[in-house]
């Protein structure tokens, strides 16, 4: 399958804006923005990611690739305005609300389907953005809650098994 048909110009894009992605042990920037250099990136960082015992459908530190694919073909349906929000900075792609982890509950069909990503305001260096779903598809706050519960016992497993390698908040 040929880059444009994964991802669309979504690499070009983010090249093009000077934006690099960031999550946990992913740095990819602008000058490393297309598929064989992410992939390692991301297969890197994904194995840093993974704990003994926990599948990744379970781990929300573990990217999927597919998932992410989809969201860079929709960035050329974002608006002008939220593309350029993003001009410079690191994404952080990891964190709860973009929906990219194998244990999120938006799976990537549900991306490509449409999405509008909603860019938090900071003078950072680091923006965070969140990816609003197609609101279409109504079983997505659902599956969303259910993540959130999810989550909560993540924590708990992590905090009673792992918590030498837990950082407090």
């Amino acid at each position: 399958m040929a880059d444009n048909q994964l991802h669309g110009d979504g690499f070009a894009t983010l090249q093009e804006l000077q934006v690099s992605l960031v999550s946990g042990c992913l740095f990819v920037p602008p000058n490393q923005m297309n598929e064989t250099d992410f992939l390692m990136a991301l297969d890197r960082a994904n194995e840093a990611a993974r704990l003994p015992g926990l599948e990744d459908a379970f781990n929300p530190w573990v990217l999927d690739g597919s998932r992410i694919f989809s969201m860079l073909a929709g960035l050329s349906q974002q608006t002008p305005g939220t593309l350029e929000s993003l001009r410079n900075k690191s994404w952080a792609i990891g964190i709860e609300k973009t929906y990219l982890s194998c244990a999120s509950p938006i799976d990537s069909a549900t991306i490509r389907a449409g999405f509008k990503l909603i860019p938090q305001p900071t003078d950072n260096a680091v923006v965070i953005v969140h990816l609003e779903a197609n609101p279409e598809y109504e079983d997505v706050k659902q599956r969303a809650l259910r993540a959130s519960i999810l989550a909560q016992d993540l924590d708990r497993l992590l905090e009673s098994n792992y918590s030498d390698l837990v950082v407090k908040r």
